[in-house]
């Protein structure tokens, strides 16, 4: 009876697109019910709703699986050009890809370069703010420093070694660290007030 009732269901429903399995699973189920042949064609009526009902789901399911499958080749399209190089592979782009691709280049290109300065310019920051910090420490007058240039690559403990170098030179060669003004001694300032009551006294003539 089952093998009965499958023929008839694969001869009613062969529109649907339902597999072997299917229709076997189906004519399992309706065998349990189903004892004579002449209420085959009701019982496989029966169902048609049903039957419609999976093969709404079944669509659904492979629509699912068929824009999974071209997402996936188009993943490993994308992959395959990247692998291959990009400018070979965009021969045949449209003209405003081929823009906008550009205009995008230039764009991170040019994040880069500031990003790029701008690291640079905090480093020369850091580094003036360093050397600041061990001329104070050291003592060393600012008027030494004058003209002294520190080569930009000298790590933290070869700029503190160059520092000390300078100092040292600057004490075994006694630069004065404070301007001295000119001395005057007492013998001096006695006579020049002598010359400058004489010079206040009326003439006799």
């Amino acid at each position: 009876m089952k093998e009965k009732i499958k023929t008839a269901l694969k001869t009613k429903y062969k529109n649907l697109g339902f597999g072997e399995k299917a229709f076997n699973g189906m004519a399992s189920y309706l065998a349990d019910n189903v004892t004579v042949e002449g209420d085959i064609d009701t019982a496989i009526s029966g169902v048609e709703n049903l039957l419609k009902a999976f093969q709404g789901e079944v669509d659904t399911v492979r629509q699912e699986k068929s824009l999974l499958q071209n997402k996936l080749a188009e993943l490993e399209g994308l992959k395959n050009k990247q692998e291959h190089g990009n400018e070979s592979n965009l021969s045949g782009a449209p003209n405003w890809f081929l823009d906008f691709k550009k205009a995008n280049d230039q764009l991170i290109a040019s994040i880069a370069e500031q990003n790029k300065k701008l690291l640079e310019e905090q480093g020369k920051e850091k580094r003036q703010q360093l050397i600041t910090k061990y001329v104070k420490e050291m003592e060393i007058p600012e008027g030494r420093m004058i003209g002294v240039k520190i080569d930009d690559h000298l790590k933290e403990d070869e700029i503190k070694q160059l520092l000390s170098e300078i100092k040292q030179s600057t004490i075994n060669l006694e630069v004065p660290t404070k301007k001295t003004g000119i001395q005057v001694t007492n013998d001096a300032m006695l006579a020049q007030e002598e010359k400058d009551f004489v010079a206040s006294l009326p003439n006799k003539s």
